[in-house]
């Protein structure tokens, strides 16, 4: 392998959060359901191993990490992360009212209730999905 410029990229997540509650799991529900409605399936990145091999990359290692939200033994990333995911939520409100029909009200609601489940209590977690890839020089093809 030697040297790190032979790699393309790495690094993409599948927003699934673990371990939450009822309000994290129903506003990750919606979400996904309004990237559906655009045509978007972020749950495909944990299987894009044949995608990334069909454009000529090689698969050079294939893991994930998981990360505590809003908790966890480094406390100040985890609430980096919580206060992330909270943005997150605010920033997709408009796309999920418009697009599954819910009142902003009931939606802000569901932001509150989602990100008071982040923390010991609960101690939700994602998995981020981490692919290291290469180009294959051309005198490995």
């Amino acid at each position: 392998m030697g040297c790190v410029s032979k790699f393309s990229f790495a690094v993409d997540a599948a927003l699934t959060v673990h371990h939450g509650g009822p309000a994290l799991a129903k506003i990750f529900k919606h979400i996904y359901a309004a990237l559906r409605l655009r045509g978007v399936n972020i749950l495909y990145v944990s299987s894009m191993d044949p995608i990334l091999e069909s454009i000529g990359l090689e698969i050079v290692n294939h893991t994930y990490a998981s990360t505590a939200l809003g908790w966890g033994p480094n406390v100040e990333l985890g609430n980096k992360l919580k206060a992330n995911c909270e943005k997150g939520f605010i920033a997709f409100g408009p796309n999920i009212t418009n697009a599954l029909g819910m009142s902003r009200e009931e939606y802000d609601k569901l932001v509150e209730d989602a990100v008071g489940e982040f923390g010991d209590k609960l101690k939700p977690y994602s998995n981020w999905d981490i692919y290291i890839t290469r180009k294959p020089s051309s005198t490995e093809a």
